[in-house]
């Protein structure tokens, strides 16, 4: 499942691309089947997480087009579960993403991300394509030094990378049997990716490199 950060920029523009492609939709609805779809009960109830953690960095969710489309059927459409809210996420519609994707060798693209990256003080996670295979990459340069510390720990990174390193395996077994891992906590990239695997690794580790600023409590990114 893909994720999406959760501030309003991100809903709006969620909503405003749903509302082009199921215009047969109200409004309302819609509303309260994306609130379904990031793991909500009610829109209500999300509006009210974005407003009891204004002051924090925006939490993430993961998208479930199968909850999504249930909530629709709830209200009388009929909805086919498909990848649309995933690939929706996923795609330049979504202002803020987790991680970019650009063709292999794209310098523009890359240093665009990193700018924004270093601007918002999150890591960099970037998925560069090629013909048949993708690039993961992943770069802490861009986070606070001040607010770096949890991804050394006790053991210079070790722990970390492992994890990382794991979640790979997981990820990889019997999908990506050409992918060679080099890296660790800090920085590191995986090469020979199927597309499909890139990408989900590219939210994963966007998770796992993120989410601990907000734990920490670490510089605000972006208000919600």
């Amino acid at each position: 499942m893909a994720i999406l950060i959760l501030h309003t920029d991100n809903l709006t523009a969620c909503k405003e691309a749903l509302r082009v492609s199921l215009p047969h939709v109200s409004s309302s609805h819609l509303t309260e089947a994306i609130a379904a779809g990031l793991g909500f009960q009610t829109n209500a109830s999300l509006v009210a997480k974005l407003k009891g953690e204004r002051a924090m960095l925006p939490d993430i969710a993961r998208l479930d087009d199968d909850s999504f489309a249930a909530r629709l059927f709830e209200f009388g459409y009929a909805v086919t579960p498909d990848r649309s809210l995933t690939a929706l996420a996923r795609s330049a519609a979504i202002p803020d993403r987790p991680s970019v994707e650009f063709r292999a060798h794209d310098r523009a693209a890359n240093d665009a991300h990193f700018y924004e990256c270093r601007h918002l003080g999150r890591p960099m996670v970037m998925v560069q394509t090629a013909r048949l295979y993708a690039t993961l990459e992943w770069d802490c340069i861009t986070v606070d030094g001040n607010c770096e510390g949890y991804l050394f720990g006790k053991d210079n990174g070790g722990s970390f990378g492992r994890r990382l390193f794991a979640q790979y395996q997981a990820r990889a077994a019997g999908k990506a049997p050409k992918s060679h891992y080099l890296g660790g906590s800090f920085t590191g990239w995986i090469k020979k990716l199927p597309i499909d695997v890139a990408r989900d690794l590219a939210d994963d580790y966007f998770c796992m490199l993120y989410l601990p600023l907000r734990q920490n409590q670490g510089p605000r990114l972006r208000a919600a």
